[in-house]
């Protein structure tokens, strides 16, 4: 009768350790889907794009303003580009409403667009490799359209 019941408890441990193993790593996984996790962000650069993000996607659908915060973060991530939101808004020739960023006072949907994004990833436009928007197919390759944006990578 012993080696029955020490071979049911051997059985429960192996299937509780592989249990425990596989909730671990999916919970591992879970955390790693959100590519934008290991950027440094502070509130300044959450202000500093949500008042981009109010004079670049103005009138698009929170969809589109979304993208346009992904595409900065994509930019932080991307080696051709710098590594902090303040160098890769302000980087010359990139953003032509950057001058005007001081002086802007972004919306609440601007604001939960950028906190949206920080929480749950690259939602709207699904990869990393998109670092361009413009209202034409202007740069870059692979273009995706919402609203009026075109993005590319």
């Amino acid at each position: 009768m012993k080696p029955i019941i020490y071979k049911i408890k051997l059985f429960v441990a192996v299937v509780a350790m592989s249990y425990l193993f596989v909730t671990t790593s999916f919970a591992d996984e879970m955390t790693k889907l959100n590519p934008y996790d290991e950027i440094e962000i502070t509130e300044d650069d959450i202000n500093l794009m949500s008042a981009l993000v109010f004079l670049e996607s103005r009138g698009e659908s929170i969809e589109g303003q979304r993208a346009v915060v992904e595409v900065v973060l994509n930019r932080c991530l991307s080696s051709d580009f710098p590594d902090t939101i303040n160098e890769v808004i302000y980087q010359r020739k990139q953003f032509s409403t950057a001058k005007m960023l001081s002086k802007t006072t972004p919306n609440e949907e601007n604001i939960e667009a950028v906190r949206y994004v920080l929480e749950n990833g690259n939602t709207s436009l699904t990869t990393t490799e998109y670092v361009y928007f413009s209202t034409g197919k202007s740069n870059g390759h692979g273009f995706t359209k919402l609203g009026n944006h075109w993005f590319s990578k």
